[in-house]
């Protein structure tokens, strides 16, 4: 078959459709062909879940598209994830419970999905906002308690928790005389 190309629409007039999608048939081909039976990929989903979906969805992944998955347990557990691929690695990003009294609604998490995708295309590394959260707040506190501490004070712990791993009275004033000078 000679390759034609064409500047207009699906399907281009000397396609032989019928001889493409022999099980299909020519009237069902362009839909086929809409499908990704051709093209052999998946279509693109964009808000493929609605409430009641979330509500009655069984175990397993749901995507509803831009990286949003509902993530539904055997125990009937439902949580939003947004997966992302970083470096080459595949990454979940928990997002919140789907369900329940602190449940982050369908609208809110295709909202931190669209959060989430702008962090990865800026090349932030996505981590929870829990996750996050905690991490800042360890930080804060090691600088806070860094922070009023001098080197005199730091020698004075440090000597106090060995000084009993010293062999003789020697050793604690060659210690306390070296840091004094």
């Amino acid at each position: 078959m000679p390759v034609h190309y064409h500047t207009g629409g699906f399907p281009p007039a000397e396609l032989d459709l019928a001889a493409l999608f022999p099980l299909v048939g020519p009237a069902n081909a362009a839909v086929a062909r809409y499908e990704g039976v051709l093209a052999g990929m998946p279509r693109k989903l964009s808000n493929a879940l609605t409430t009641l979906a979330v509500k009655n969805a069984k175990p397993g992944r749901h995507a509803d598209g831009g990286g949003l998955y509902l993530l539904v347990k055997d125990s009937g557990a439902r949580s939003w994830v947004y997966r992302a691929s970083i470096g080459g690695k595949v990454r979940d990003i928990g997002l919140g419970p789907a369900w329940g009294h602190d449940a982050v609604s369908l609208a809110a998490a295709r909202e931190l999905a669209r959060d989430k995708a702008r962090e990865a295309k800026a090349g932030l590394v996505l981590v929870s906002d829990r996750r996050k959260q905690a991490l800042e707040a360890k930080a804060a506190a090691q600088a806070a308690k860094v922070s009023g501490t001098t080197f005199r004070d730091a020698a004075d712990a440090y000597m106090t928790l060995r000084e009993d791993s010293w062999r003789n009275e020697k050793h604690r004033a060659q210690w306390k005389a070296t840091l004094e000078t």
